[in-house]
């Protein structure tokens, strides 16, 4: 198994929500929920007669634009047999298309002062470019090419299977993104794309050719599957017409059935990884519990549940496991999502004799907050903190488009995006413990120790738990 990958998905609070208040965007807010000196950006929605969906945001501090094309083909639509083929795929939509070789879009791009890149995300593909205002045009014309009628060249494949034989080295996976791939396992479902690394390994290209990509674009791509998010000193008017212009013609796609999930384990059994190969003496902890969707009412009390845990010298767990007994500075709180699986995870590694010692006080922290949760000033302390960089949030178009990616991909409401530092704001300390009782609920943790089971199972069995002993598995 390849996990390389596994920390980005623990996801820092300050991703989760780019929150906060608007310092640049001229536009008065409709709500008037803080006043007549409260400002946001105006977002508009619509929907081309194909199924494509607009986000659009208008911010008029400097001539530039930037420009999101968001499609449904991450790696979680990727047949188990066909790994690495959403990644390709992607990459190559600028290396040809139909009325561009790759010379050409290069070229063009180089005259334009424009930049453009490929991504693949587990839950999306996305082409981004950023460009000056006056060459928006020419810009959108080249990437809805790109995503619309690539032409996957073989020259172009082979070659970048060559580039990545020499740069996308295989590493090992190392013993912490074994514990978190076995913990994610737990939550989101065996072979879940969670589990799996968003960069391919180089052996994946090996047996993909020019028809895998063109089959796999033919079912994905297709305008009802895409939202193409757009900011900058624009009019909207103007860039509806490019769009249709642009866009107007990509034919609606057939049904894609849904991509089928293992459930989630009902043993949340405690398992010990036996691997004392890549645990360097250590015992590596991860405590997972399943939450709730990234367009929840709740994500506010979540981020300031996990904020109170693992933020700063004054986090829960820091104060337990280090303030109070010198157990492991290293153990923090941290959140994971996808389309279909939300976690918390709490990670960190210690000397195998403390493993059941530092096990237990994460078990009383959870229980404690569970039953009694937190006090004015803990609330007090996490959203201040969340909010200290609240006025940077819509100062910026690139900072625009990551909160109109969360409503893209995750269907959230622009309401809900928009104003989250009010929602923030307006959490309760009872909101907190009612969230803090049903997520620390004893039967939704799952828990993982990878190391030595001989040095560790005498320890971790000594509080009479029932420990399931599993093999590592090997790269």
């Amino acid at each position: 198994m390849r996990l390389r990958s596994i920390p980005a998905l623990m996801l820092p609070v300050s991703f989760v929500c780019v929150l906060m208040l608007l310092q640049a965007a001229p536009l008065r807010a409709q709500s008037g929920e803080k006043g007549d000196d409260a400002w946001y950006p105006e977002i508009r929605q619509d929907t081309l007669t194909n199924g494509m969906r607009v986000l659009f945001a208008r911010v008029n501090t400097i001539p530039l634009a930037e420009i999101s094309i968001l499609v449904d083909a991450g790696t979680d639509r990727e047949d188990p047999e066909l790994s690495g083929v959403a990644h390709l795929t992607t990459q190559m939509l600028l290396k040809g298309s139909a009325d561009r070789d790759e010379a050409m879009i290069s070229r063009r791009l180089d005259q334009l002062g424009s930049y453009v890149t490929p991504y693949t995300h587990y839950d999306y593909a996305q082409l981004y470019g950023k460009t000056l205002r006056r060459n928006f045009r020419s810009t959108l014309e080249i990437m809805a090419d790109a995503v619309q009628r690539p032409t996957f060249p073989s020259v172009e494949i082979d070659r970048y299977r060559q580039e990545a034989s020499r740069t996308m080295l295989r590493m090992p996976s190392s013993a912490g993104e074994k514990a978190s791939a076995r913990a994610i396992s737990m939550v989101c479902g065996q072979g879940h794309p969670l589990t799996r690394p968003l960069q391919p390994e180089v052996e994946d290209f090996e047996t993909l050719n020019r028809e895998d990509l063109q089959s796999f674009h033919s079912q994905f791509y297709s305008p009802e599957r895409c939202t193409i998010v757009i900011s900058g000193d624009l009019d909207y008017a103007f860039v509806r017409t490019l769009l249709l212009e642009a866009f107007g013609r990509w034919k609606r796609g057939e049904n894609v059935p849904e991509t089928p999930r293992n459930e989630p384990s009902d043993n949340h059994a405690f398992t010990l990884i036996n691997d004392d190969e890549v645990s360097k003496g250590l015992a590596y902890v991860r405590l997972a519990v399943p939450t709730m969707s990234r367009d929840d009412n709740s994500m506010p009390a979540l981020v300031l549940l996990n904020s109170i845990l693992s933020e700063g010298d004054s986090s829960g767990l820091r104060r337990a496991l280090w303030g109070d007994r010198l157990i492991s500075p290293s153990i923090t709180s941290a959140l994971g999502f996808s389309r279909d699986c939300g976690y918390m995870m709490i990670s960190g590694s210690t000397s195998p004799q403390l493993a059941d010692s530092a096990i237990s006080i994460i078990d009383w922290l959870l229980d404690r907050m569970a039953k009694d949760g937190i006090t004015e000033a803990q609330l007090r302390r996490a959203q201040e903190g969340l909010l200290v960089d609240s006025p940077l949030t819509f100062a910026s178009n690139r900072n625009l488009l990551s909160l109109l990616k969360e409503v893209a991909v995750y269907g959230l409401d622009v309401g809900q995006v928009i104003h989250f530092e009010d929602r923030i704001r307006n959490v309760t300390t009872e909101d907190i413990r009612q969230l803090a009782s049903e997520l620390f609920a004893r039967p939704r943790r799952c828990t993982v120790v990878l190391g030595d089971a001989e040095k560790l199972l005498p320890v971790l069995r000594s509080g009479e738990r029932e420990v399931v002993v599993v093999p590592a598995v090997q790269d």
